[in-house]
This record gives structure tokens, sequence and C-alpha cells, in this order.
């Protein structure tokens, strides 16, 4: 291989390289927005009082709802339920906390 030819394999596997990181950034956000906008219980834990999830970047409203689907198979029922059962906890949270004030 000559040192031309020896360059633009470089340069093309760096190309390559980068083009395969912006596929993932986009695949991983792409699915994610999929994911937002099909799951109920996504829908659900947007109804936080006070709008938390909604506000949670894209790891966090991830590690959320992948624990709704832990819990959900653990005792055996419904992300949605799960999703309910965690927004109607923060709501009496947050009427306890303005109640005190």
């Amino acid at each position: 291989m000559t040192g031309k030819e020896h360059s633009m394999q470089s340069i093309n596997t760096v190309s390559n390289g980068k083009l395969y990181h912006q596929f993932a950034i986009y695949f991983t956000y792409g699915l994610d927005r999929l994911v937002r906008i099909s799951k109920p219980s996504n829908q659900i834990l947007k109804q936080d009082p006070q709008g938390t999830y909604s506000r949670m970047d894209l790891e966090s409203r991830s590690y959320y709802r992948h624990k709704v689907e832990q819990l959900a198979k653990e005792y055996d029922v419904s992300e949605v339920y799960i999703a309910k059962e965690a927004v109607n906890l923060a709501k009496k949270r947050m009427m306890r906390v303005l109640k005190e004030k």
C-alpha cells in the first residue's frame, strides 16, 4: 500500500467511526422518542405534581422507565399501575408538605 493509499484508508476509517457515532446518537434519541410516545406509563409519569419527570434528561427518564418496568414485573402488575401509584404518592406527599406550611 502506498503512502497516499494508507492516508486515504486512515481518513475513511476515521470518517466511518464518526458516522457510526452520529448514527448511534441519532438511533438512541430516536428510540427514546419512540418509547416516550408509545408507552402509556411515560405519559402518566409526566403528570407528576412538580413536573420533574418532564424536565429530566434522557438518561434519567430512561432510568425511571426501567424502574417502572422492573417493579411491574416484580409485583406482577402493569406498568401503568406502577406509574399511577408513583404519581399518586408524589401528589399525596406534595399535599402534606403544603399543609405543613
